[in-house]
């Protein structure tokens, strides 16, 4: 457009027959009279004075430096945001957004998709336990249970809302999921969390069971951590006769290096149910039999002793 204003300026003046133009070089040279004879270098040169001329004045014309500035910049900017959101969804905080057509273009797959809402819903989960929505956190289970392996925290949320809610329902349910994604469990460490978490909410009677059905159905053996939880569940319950028939299941050298283990547990387990005097028992039979009774266990005991009355510990305190 410039270059046709320039063009048709000499033209549109009455009278003018020629024109006087500056060429690259800077010399002058007129331009013949005739019309529509326009030399092109004439033309090349006004163009070229007018648009510098045009930029000085006006400053229009950016640095290339600038433009190169501010372009990665805003590639850096482009690039931080980007790589947030996708740690975001990553780490199941933002739900995952998938567009077809971008698929191909290096696209999460339908797995990892999976996955992060997998990840979500265990959170949710958790944090339905962590507020004491027990009803919630069993409805997230009853979704969630055969979809494949969850959290260790998701499932002893789940175990703790069985028992609280379904007691019935837990011994069947845990064992099949436990059974269906065997390989995404690793043993006993999960069985002795899920022990645990029953007896925490005292029914020690079905931390009993589910061991008896793990270890027949994925050949869990039972171990002396597995009998220090039991242990503890029904000392704890007072029952004095389980806690003995446990401890006599143990045979040869783990009896041997079970016993001060076994022996402390039981204190704090009666210490709780307020069995002062069979806790005291244990003590004298520990004594006896050339074991140390765990400081912790007789503070426990002069704690209680302050607050019930037992003959027993009266002797034991005089």
């Amino acid at each position: 457009l410039i270059a046709l204003v320039l063009w048709l300026l000499p033209h549109s003046v009455p009278g003018s027959q020629s024109q006087t133009f500056y060429t690259l070089s800077g010399t002058a040279t007129s331009a013949p009279s005739e019309q529509g004879s326009f030399p092109y270098f004439a033309m090349a040169s006004t163009i070229d004075m007018s648009v510098i001329s045009m930029a000085e004045k006006h400053n229009d014309i950016a640095e290339p430096e600038t433009v190169f500035s501010a372009l990665v910049d805003e590639l850096i900017w482009f690039a931080l945001g980007f790589a947030a959101i996708q740690g975001l969804v990553y780490f199941g905080y933002l739900p995952q957004v998938n567009f077809g057509f971008l698929s191909p273009i290096g696209g999460r797959s339908n797995k990892d998709v999976e996955s992060s809402k997998r990840r979500c819903a265990a959170k949710a989960l958790c944090a339905a336990a962590s507020a004491g929505q027990h009803s919630a956190v069993l409805e997230a289970w009853d979704h969630e249970k055969s979809k494949g392996a969850l959290p260790l925290d998701a499932l002893k949320d789940s175990a703790q809302a069985l028992t609280l809610l379904a007691p019935e329902r837990l011994v069947s349910e845990l064992t099949g999921h436990l059974t269906q994604n065997r390989a995404g469990y690793s043993q006993p460490t999960t069985m002795h969390a899920l022990l645990e978490t029953i007896v925490q909410s005292n029914r020690p009677d079905l931390a009993e069971t589910l061991s008896k059905v793990l270890e027949e159905k994925l050949e869990v053996s039972c171990t002396s951590g597995t009998r220090k939880i039991l242990i503890g569940g029904f000392a704890a319950a007072g029952d004095e006769e389980k806690v003995q028939e446990i401890e006599g299941k143990s045979t040869g050298t783990e009896a041997n290096d079970a016993t001060a283990l076994s022996h402390s547990t039981a204190i704090r387990g009666f210490l709780k149910s307020g069995k002062l005097d069979v806790a005291v028992k244990r003590m004298v039979s520990m004594q006896r039999s050339g074991l140390q009774v765990p400081p912790r266990a007789v503070t426990e005991l002069f704690k209680a002793a302050c607050s019930a009355e037992s003959v027993s510990v009266r002797r034991i305190l005089d």
